[in-house]
């Protein structure tokens, strides 16, 4: 009986030391970005994009450290293709809640999560289609972790201002134009 008192009362203090640092972390209101960072190039991690223009930025209540481990952590485990990755999953990776993490990545981005992880899915499906420009736009949604293909559509779309199948045909004719000289 006392063993069961004692994991209750062990619980309730690390339950109060949770909720202090998140009171505390919650105090601070960091400045949201404008808009988020412009994605012009895909040979540069999506995630380097973000801390560039993140250390332009001059935020003090914003946790760069946590960002930066998010961006890595997305960058080298790309937990992005798994089709039911959560913030709750990322939260615990970083271990951290998912409100302040929410919170960190719409500050420093200018996004919400589901668009920060559409950002990294979408710069996956460009990557995979340069590597093999015969895939169909079916192939890269189901490659880079979305749901459906509408989902994709709609993700590249806002992300590239150009539909994904246009932006293949484009792609597919530069690669034309480089290896066939007499092409020009």
């Amino acid at each position: 009986m006392t063993v069961i008192i004692i994991i209750l009362a062990i619980s309730v203090v690390l339950l109060a030391i949770g909720l202090l640092f998140s009171i505390i972390r919650r105090g601070i209101t960091p400045k949201v970005a404008e808009a988020p960072p412009p994605i012009t190039t895909i040979e540069e991690p999506a995630g380097q994009q973000m801390i560039k223009a993140l250390s332009r930025e001059n935020d003090k209540g914003v946790d760069r450290e946590l960002f930066v481990r998010c961006c890595r952590y997305m960058e080298l485990r790309k937990p992005f293709l798994v089709e039911s990755f959560s913030l709750d999953d990322l939260a615990l990776a970083m271990f951290t809640n998912k409100l302040y993490l929410s919170q960190t990545i719409n500050a420093c981005t200018g996004r919400n999560f589901r668009n920060f992880v559409n950002n990294y899915r979408v710069l996956y499906a460009m990557e995979l289609f340069k590597k093999n420009n015969r895939l169909r736009v079916s192939d890269l949604s189901n490659l880079s972790g979305f749901h459906s293909p509408v989902t994709f559509n709609m993700a590249f779309k806002l992300m590239m201002d150009e539909a994904p199948g246009a932006w293949c045909i484009r792609v597919r004719l530069q690669n034309q134009r480089k290896s066939d000289p007499a092409a020009k």
